[in-house]
């Protein structure tokens, strides 16, 4: 009879136990303490799926292709001849200013240079910006750009003796002088790049 009192008695026990903290403090159990409290669920956040920037290629075709050019133009003002002035405007960040009298035909020197492993066939797509009584001449004005080669392109300029003169804004913080802007393009890519040109 003992052995069977002893685990009866022990489960009673047990029992109390486990309800009396429910029963004498309620508020105690149910809410979390201070600790608790400062701790959230974090939500997993799946970053987006990134695509690489793609244009659609010039002349029409339907393909694709990823948005930088593979090459690049530049000026080189150490080379350009012909010119009263060379220098960089100031205030344009970086864009050359060529000054030239009227009746000189000075050229300026361009530079392709290829980025890719690929053969580039690139030509002239036009010259925007060409002030009155300034003509252009590009020369060549189509090439091929083997891979990573740097070709030399000259932009000549013939500037008649009637040509305007550039105004004069001494409140200007950049040199009045025209903008002209070159474009070359092939196998589905167009770039370009500008200068100043002044004319005194």
């Amino acid at each position: 009879m003992r052995r069977l009192v002893a685990p009866v008695t022990a489960a009673i026990l047990g029992l109390i136990l486990i309800l009396t903290p429910k029963i004498l403090f309620p508020g105690l159990v149910e809410q979390p303490g201070p600790m608790m409290e400062g701790l959230k669920e974090v939500p997993i956040v799946t970053p987006a799926p990134t695509s690489t920037p793609r244009f659609k290629a010039t002349g029409g075709e339907s393909d694709f292709r990823q948005a930088s050019p593979p090459f690049m133009i530049e000026f080189d003002t150490e080379s350009s001849y012909g010119f009263e002035e060379i220098s960089l405007a100031h205030g344009t960040y970086g864009v050359p200013l060529f000054v030239v009298k009227r009746g000189r035909s000075p050229s300026i020197l361009v530079l392709v240079s290829s980025l890719s492993d690929s053969v580039l066939h690139l030509s002239l797509k036009g010259v925007e910006g060409i002030p009155e009584g300034v003509e252009v001449k590009v020369d060549p004005d189509s090439f091929l750009l083997q891979p990573y080669e740097q070709r030399r392109v000259e932009l000549k300029l013939f500037v008649s003796t009637t040509a305007s003169k550039s105004p004069v804004n001494p409140d200007s913080p950049t040199p009045s002088a025209e903008f002209l802007y070159l474009t070359f393009g092939g196998d589905g890519y167009s770039l370009g790049a500008g200068f100043l040109l002044k004319i005194v």
